[in-house]
């Protein structure tokens, strides 16, 4: 069998969105295995405070950020909500006290991006944020099957601003995940394969 796989290059945030969201509670993946998502919605003055809302496996709040276009406008929404949340998660936990939220521990910060600059990753080792991670999402398509490949973005260690800038050396392997709508688990490891032996996509 000869797989062929096919990036494809989709900007709507609402399809992408849909797409993380299945892929999340579809319970394949990595560290999102012992995570819940819910359908909770969060909102400060009308606007949703973030993309989606989850849960880990110690009862820490996750926000979950999208960011399809403009990662700058994506950090300053990050700050503003983790502040907010932080400030109200008290009341957040008894509004949600089905969910047993660890109220003693900040939120966890989870964001998805198409693509990461340099400065944006540099820009989130500022950040007092205790637990931050950061996926770089690819939308595929694989005998005739649309997907999604995630792979985990290596985040520079937490420091201060004049803490010297050493180069961050990453020898590991890729930490990839993947979910084709439609494969099979076999089907999906033998994609995840095939890109993972790919330089650039």
């Amino acid at each position: 069998m000869i797989l062929k796989l096919k990036k494809l290059d989709i900007d709507d945030k609402p399809i992408i969105k849909q797409m993380i969201s299945e892929a999340l509670t579809d319970s394949w993946a990595g560290e999102f295995n012992n995570y819940s998502f819910t359908n909770i919605c969060l909102e400060r003055s009308g606007e949703a405070v973030c993309d989606l809302v989850g849960i880990d496996d110690k009862k820490r709040l996750i926000l979950v950020f999208i960011d399809t276009s403009n990662t700058e406008q994506t950090l300053s929404k990050l700050i503003t909500s983790f502040d907010w949340v932080k400030e109200n998660q008290k009341l957040i936990g008894m509004a949600y006290s089905e969910f047993s939220v660890n109220i003693d521990l900040g939120p966890h910060i989870i964001i998805f991006s198409n693509a990461f600059s340099v400065e944006f990753i540099k820009a989130l080792s500022y950040l007092e944020i205790p637990k931050i991670s950061a996926y770089k999402y690819i939308c595929i398509e694989t005998e005739g099957k649309d997907g999604m490949i995630l792979e985990k973005i290596d985040l520079p260690v937490k420091k201060t601003l004049y803490q010297k800038d050493n180069a961050i050396k990453n020898e590991n392997k890729r930490q990839t995940c993947l979910k084709c709508f439609g494969l099979t688990r076999e089907e999906e490891k033998d994609i995840l394969s095939l890109y993972n032996g790919i330089v650039s996509f």
